[in-house]
């Protein structure tokens, strides 16, 4: 008889007034004695807890998804916890003192008699069914907890109680079947039982559950494994995980009952329960305040070198990625305190052996058992056959039971060695040994393993086998027989197998042993002895048998698994002498570092070496026939990315070379005319250097590939809106944060000023000229950054798919915190929390109803914000009972509904995946080119030409839901233009794109190529030049190509450009030309196009600082200058000509009247031509910045060496081809060299300069002409912006409160309660004030939009912390300010003074200028716009 959860006395918890009066009258220590010393009130408790013993029985569901989830798990956890476990901790605790072993004693048997009741009354035997498990067995959990109390008190004998074997194994079943679903839930096997389950996985190992649950099943695991057969023990384990038909050796295995992935992550959970028995000594003598350390670091993770213990964490874990968390958190810690040891990521750190009491002592067996050895030898032999390898966690969980079986404390006297046969039966590991002495058994070398056929397997079949060749095998993909079974079909293929059929006394042989012995070595599979000539055994048996020649032990495989991990560039050397050994053991165990696995392996073989003679000679012999020879890697091993490359890019060069060999001897054989020599010439040329693919790595599937139209790889990208460019100032000194009435801002900024230009542009010219000479995302430009890992788009899709239902599996988490906490705390006597626990039941079976019928793509529920709400919802959210959740992926709060999602590998935040673009095919690049050069046709737009590419494609689809979320990624308010179409809004939106990339590249390199890192940005610019040539639209490019180049195709053209109202190009921006003609080009971009284009520019944006520059001279120099012009001979063109061409066509203008404007500004006294030439490389430099840029991005060309500020110009025109290359003169040579440079040199005038100037003069002077104050504004400036900065607050924070705590706000003209001050403007703000709402939405956010484009960065005043806002998300930051003892003192409690740490304010700059605020803050919460 067991409890109905479902019934309303425990879903209701009527028993609470029960419960509570019995916790309360146990807890006097008097009334506790009575109690445990009458037999009677012990029986009929013993019968009471019985009563919970079994409940809520899950059920795995194996065909269908459940229709409807129970919540009764919720009462069954509430109900043990409180009902059995609580009344359970009051007595253990009345048992600690002295003089209660007889309490102890007559619990133990009271609770013994019952459990053998209960037993007898479920007719249990051995193994309960393995479809069903309870996670809720508190009978058995008293016996534990009270045989633990009373061994601590050391007056008890276990054997005289547990003497049993029968009943110690009815024992340990119930304990085993709970480890066993817990792998099965996290390896997805319950998945079609719903979310409960999980949530029960979760609940069982939780902090509130875990001592009275988890600890207490361990132990009883622990308990009985001590007291059994340890074969019988790892045997049992073996097969309730399932996994023994895995590590079989069969050719054709048997029937599975998992898959793949399920099988491997079973094996991981049978490897992690054993090593739990051994190392977790939580009951095994570990005394309570070594205990509280051990649960404060678990939880901490903070002392890294001697206290991390990696078993301990993965048994607190309630995900597998709190582990991998920790693992993160170690590796970046060793790493900077320079404890690293090898270049691969570090194994956990397992923690040596440590004692155990006395009586605990038989645990240890288990590492002496011949099954253990046996199961460590199969893991090993896979680790080193199978084509894919072992998943890292099995292989390194398989060492650390190796290191702690040779532990000395473990190694009992060596008993006399038993005979073992040549040939042992597969699966049948307690024959495979002489001895139950790991030490022995290590060396111990195992020939021939023989494995049964099924009996529908002829001989027949297996001669039949196809022999493949040794590539083949390297490049097929892994099947999962391929995968669990690999060596049989290797070994047949091979001829290493000896086949031995007995049928009416005829025996049949494989292909001769030696050539198999031979090929083996080959292969690196090298033995002990030399078995080249060995014979094959005979078999008598009346069954098929397949015999495997192995030829192995331990340590030669240990040997070969550090080869392996080390990729044979450093192999293991043993110690010359046992004493070295022990010494080199001995100084490495005294040092702490983080190893990779090749250095834990060879850690562990310099222990072995260290143990005895014997072993170190048989690692010698090993060393020394294993170290010429390297082991054979497959191409699909996962350790080796460059060898896979090389093969696939070989592969790829034999295939073009055949290919191309074809297509020459089909050209050869036809009649060819001059035109198709000239093609077969140049496609020859083309042929003779295969085309290098590039491939990548996805990060979810691990498959490199390269990127195909119909499997494209994208780059993970987040996509942001930015104004970090817009908030650059002309000033060399930064801008301070206002504290006193006389301090201002000055607001021209980078963004208001081309704000303004773009504004009187469009006042007076056409629409679509203005969009076109100008770039916008000065604020609010979409900023494209990448953490430089990959993934294919259909893994993409899978894992937003699968973070959906991990958004729903913590919002089920969460529900029952909130369920067992409030029943816990409040009990029956609220009914207004039982209310709410029915309102949350009911909202969370609509919830998963909904989420299990409707499909994602149309659900209408924002799962994340659900999840956030009813977590901020909860009244005990703030209680410290409440669990802490996981910062890093709970209260990021991921909106996975609207494309958010974090890195797999690095776990940074993204929201979308930018295609890269697949591989264009020489021959392809052959027929565009044919048809650029065959006919005289314009060339094909690029638009037009990508769609042709990528038509019906999965890419195009990829390219197009790219575009929407840069679209979505910026505010409505930045991305639309008024009186424009939407073709021009586009155009303008798309180059703005890159050229807010190309400008925040250039800020983030220090805005200058001096000095520049060599390290680029994780970022493919090029991809995103893919994406934008493929939404813009190139129609007004040759237009605007015949206007710079005055080159017009006929007068009617030129006479229509010049009555329409366009804009002058005197007032175009260069670098914003440069982008649009460059994604108006045919791809692949031609070098030559790109330089012709950048050649052609640099002499208009020559031209624009000579006007600039007259507008600068006083009237006598410009008078001056204009007659020194006429001096200098036309052709030569030296910058004295061409400023008094200028000039002449100018002086006739209003445009030099009014000397007292903004644009006369003389800073010289006169102007020589030393500070002309200075002046016109200052106006140019920025330009040439942004151009070497693009051409490094397209071309794959790194930026030149530059020390030198004052040789920048002249690196970057020589980078970029501008600079004339100087003819050969007759005269003096060393005078020629020493000529100066000049930036008229690297004019390349598309036609007569003279004829040039005069045209754009003539749409300007025109302009001037009409209206000559918009004409001045709009001269080029062309300030030269420095790096963007923060405002720096004063070094005392009390100047900044003594000023703004008083201050009123600009809006609502009140004194704020909670004030805030932008440190990027500088504006007063009103933080959770409702006063300046604007529909809803606070000032803060409201100002973040306007004043970052959702990036606000806030100082508040009362509390001297800053707040980062990031679209929908806010993060505490910390403090500027600190103390004299470097401390914070947030709310300004202490009354310390507080003073600005440089280092800090540093830090927060730089996170603001690389937008680095989502992957440095962590503590995430979505703030409802309510800032």
């Amino acid at each position: 008889m067991v409890v109905n959860c479902s019934s309303s006395t425990l879903k209701d918890h009527r028993y609470w007034p029960l419960v509570s009066d019995l916790i309360n009258i146990l807890s006097h220590r008097s009334t506790a004695a009575m109690f445990m010393s009458n037999s009677s009130l012990l029986s009929m408790w013993a019968e009471f807890v019985s009563l919970f013993t079994g409940m809520n029985l899950n059920v795995r569901e194996l065909e269908h998804h459940v229709e409807f989830e129970p919540n009764t798990y919720y009462a069954a956890f509430s109900a043990e916890l409180e009902a059995c476990a609580s009344p359970m901790w009051t007595l253990v605790g009345h048992c600690k003192q002295k003089n209660t072993d007889h309490l102890c004693r007559a619990v133990i048997d009271s609770c013994l008699t019952t459990l053998q009741d209960w037993f007898d009354a479920i007719c249990f035997q051995e193994t309960p069914p393995p479809l069903q498990v309870s996670f809720h067995f508190p009978l058995h959990r008293h016996l534990a907890v009270f045989i633990s109390q009373a061994v601590r008190n050391g007056a008890i004998n276990i054997d005289t109680i547990l003497g049993d074997p029968d009943f110690l194994v009815k024992l340990m079943a119930h304990p085993l079947q709970i480890q066993v679903a817990l792998c099965e839930i996290h390896s997805g096997m319950w998945v079609r039982n719903g979310l409960q389950i999980k949530g029960q996985a979760m609940t069982y190992v939780q902090c509130h559950f875990c001592c009275s649950m988890i600890d207490l099943d361990i132990f009883l695991l622990q308990l009985c494994t001590s007291r059994l057969d340890p074969d019988y023990c790892v045997r049992t384990v073996l097969e309730r995980f399932s996994v023994d038909e895995f590590l079989s050796l069969a050719v054709v295995p048997s029937a599975l009952p998992m898959n793949l992935d399920q099988e491997l992550s079973m094996l991981q959970g049978a490897l992690l329960l054993l090593c739990t028995l051994q190392s977790t000594r939580t009951h095994l003598g570990l005394n309570e305040r070594d205990l509280l350390r051990q649960e404060m670091v678990s939880q901490l993770s903070s002392v890294w070198e001697h206290e991390f213990d990696p078993i301990f964490i993965l048994v607190r874990a309630v995900h597998r990625r709190d582990f991998q968390t920790a693992m993160d958190r170690y590796t970046t810690h060793m790493k900077q305190a320079g404890l690293m040891e090898g270049s691969e990521s570090p194994w956990p750190p397992f923690r040596q052996l440590q004692k155990v009491l006395h009586t605990y002592q038989g645990i240890r067996k288990i590492l002496n058992s011949k099954t253990l050895h046996g199961l460590l030898f199969c893991i090993l032999w896979k680790a080193l056959t199978l084509s894919q390898s072992l998943p890292e966690p099995i292989i390194y969980l398989c060492i650390y039971l190796l290191d702690m079986a040779v532990d000395p404390m473990c190694n009992k006297p060596a008993a006399a060695a038993e005979d073992v046969a040549a040939c042992v039966p597969d699966k049948r590991w307690e024959q495979w040994f002489p001895s139950s002495n790991i030490l022995t058994n290590l060396r111990h070398e195992i020939q021939y393993i023989s494995v049964p056929l099924p009996q529908q397997e002829s001989m027949e079949d297996l001669e039949d086998i196809p022999e493949e060749n040794e590539e083949d095998m390297d490049t097929a993909s892994p099947t999962p027989s391929r995968l669990g079974f690999t060596l049989a079909p290797n070994v047949v293929r091979g001829g290493n197998v000896v086949v031995t059929r007995s049928r009416e006394g005829q025996t049949r042989k494989s292909p001769d042993a030696s050539t198999a012995s031979s090929e083996s070595r080959d292969q690196g599979s090298s033995s002990c002895d030399d078995t080249s000539g060995s014979e094959p055994m005979d078999t008598t048996s009346s069954s098929n048998e397949l015999k495997i020649e192995v030829k192995q032990s331990i340590l030669s495989m240990l040997v070969k698994l550090h080869d392996k991990l080390s990729k044979d560039t450093d192999h293991y050397q043993p110690p010359e002498t046992w004493e070295d050994a022990d010494l080199k053991w001995s100084r490495g165990s005294r040092k702490h570092k983080a190893r990779d696995g090749a250095h834990v392996i060879g850690r562990l073989l310099d222990r072995i070496a260290a143990t005895c003679q014997e072993n170190l000679d048989k690692l010698k012999q090993l060393c020394c026939k294993t170290t010429p020879k390297k082991f054979h890697r497959r191409a699909s091993d996962g350790g080796d990315r460059e060898e896979r490359r090389r093969k696939a890019r070989d592969k790829q060069a034999k295939l073009l070379a055949e290919f191309a060999a074809k297509q020459r001897t089909f050209l050869e054989s036809t009649s060819m005319d001059g035109k198709s020599k000239i093609l077969l010439k140049f496609h020859k040329k083309l042929c003779e250097v295969a085309q290098e693919e590039e491939v990548y790595d996805c990060v979810i599937c691990g498959q490199t590939d390269p990127s195909t139209p119909d499997r494209p790889i994208g780059r993970v990208v987040l996509l942001l809106a930015s104004s970090v460019l817009g908030h650059r100032t002309s000033k060399d000194e930064p801008p301070r944060l206002p504290c006193s009435d006389g301090a201002t801002l000055d607001m021209l900024n980078c963004g208001n000023t081309y704000d303004l230009r773009q504004t009187v542009m469009q006042d007076n010219f056409q629409m679509s000229s203005c969009l076109q000479s100008v770039s916008v995302g000065w604020f609010g430009g979409v900023y494209v950054q990448s953490c430089g890992h990959f993934l294919h788009s259909d893994c993409h899709k899978s894992y937003i798919r699968s973070l959906r239902v991990s958004t729903l599996e913590t919002f089920a988490y969460y529900m029952n915190m909130y369920l067992c906490h409030s029943a816990h705390m409040n009990g029956p006597q609220a009914p207004s929390n039982n209310v709410q626990v029915k309102i949350c039941s009911s909202i969370a079976t609509f919830w998963i109803f909904l989420r299990s019928t409707v499909h994602a793509d149309y659900f209408l529920f924002n799962s994340s914000q659900a999840v956030c709400f009813f977590i901020l919802s909860c009244p005990f959210y703030a209680s410290n009972s409440l669990p802490s959740p996981d910062y890093q992926h709970t209260t990021q709060n991921i909106d996975v509904d609207k494309g958010e999602f974090t890195c797999p590998l690095c776990r940074q935040l993204a929201n979308s995946v930018l295609p890269c673009q697949p591989h264009q095919h020489p021959l392809q690049k052959l027929a565009m080119e044919k048809k650029r050069y065959g006919s005289h046709k314009k060339t094909t737009p690029a638009k037009e030409q990508i769609k042709s590419e990528q038509d019906d494609s999965i890419l195009r689809q990829g390219v197009e839901a790219i575009m929407e979320d840069i679209t979505k990624a910026t505010y409505p308010k930045y991305k639309v233009f008024p009186k424009s179409s939407v073709d021009e809004s586009l155009n303008v939106f798309v180059h703005s794109v890159a050229r807010t990339n190309l400008e925040l590249e250039l800020v983030q390199i220090g805005n200058t190529i001096v000095n520049h890192s060599s390290s680029s940005r994780k970022f493919g610019f090029v991809d995103l030049l893919h994406v934008l040539r493929f939404h813009f639209n190139a129609t007004g490019m040759d237009s605007l190509w015949s206007k710079l180049t005055t080159l017009y195709s006929d007068e009617e053209e030129r006479y229509a450009s010049r009555h329409l109202l366009e804009t002058p190009m005197v007032l175009r921006d260069a670098s914003a030309l440069l982008i649009q003609l460059t994604l108006s080009l045919p791809w692949p971009i031609s070098k030559a196009h790109f330089t012709c284009i950048v050649r052609v520019l640099f002499t208009l944006l020559y031209t624009q600082s000579l006007v600039d520059i007259s507008c600068r001279f006083s009237e006598e120099e410009r008078k001056a200058w204009r007659e020194a012009g006429t001096d200098k001979a036309v052709k030569c063109m030296m910058t004295e000509s061409m400023l008094s061409c200028l000039i002449s066509h100018l002086v006739h203008t209003p445009l030099y009247h009014d000397t007292d404007t903004d644009l006369q500004r003389i800073s010289q006294s006169v102007w020589s031509p030393h500070s002309v030439e200075h002046h016109i490389q200052k106006y140019c430099i920025h330009s040439l910045r942004i151009a070497a840029l693009l051409r490094r991005h397209l071309f794959k060309e790194d930026l030149p060496d530059c020390q030198n500020p004052e040789q920048e110009f002249q690196t970057l025109v020589k980078f970029l081809d501008l600079q004339h290359v100087p003819l050969p003169t007759r005269g003096d040579a060393s005078a020629a060299r020493e000529r100066p440079f000049t930036s008229a040199s690297c004019l390349h005038w598309a036609v007569p300069a003279t004829q040039m100037i005069s045209h754009w003069c003539q749409d300007f002077t025109s302009f001037v002409n009409r209206k000559q104050g918009p004409a001045k504004s709009l001269l080029l400036k062309n300030f030269a912006w420095q790096l963007p900065c923060l405002l720096r607050p004063p070094s005392s924070y009390d100047s900044i409160f003594q000023y703004h705590r008083q201050r009123q706000c600009t809006m609502c003209c009140s004194v704020p309660k909670e004030p805030a001050l932008c440190m990027v403007c500088g504006e007063l703000l009103c933080m959770k004030g409702g006063c300046c709402r604007q529909q809803s939405v606070m000032e803060c956010v409201q100002h973040s939009i306007s004043c970052g484009a959702g990036t606000g960065v806030f100082l508040v005043v009362n509390s001297s912390t800053i707040i980062v806002v990031r679209g929908p998300r806010a993060c505490l930051w910390g403090s500027l300010y600190l103390d004299s003892h470097g401390e914070e003192d947030r709310d300004l409690r202490r009354g310390r003074p507080l003073y600005l740490s440089e280092d800090r304010f540093r830090v927060l700059t730089q996170q603001w200028i690389s937008h680095s605020f989502d992957h440095m803050c962590k503590r995430w919460l979505w703030h409802h716009n309510r800032l």
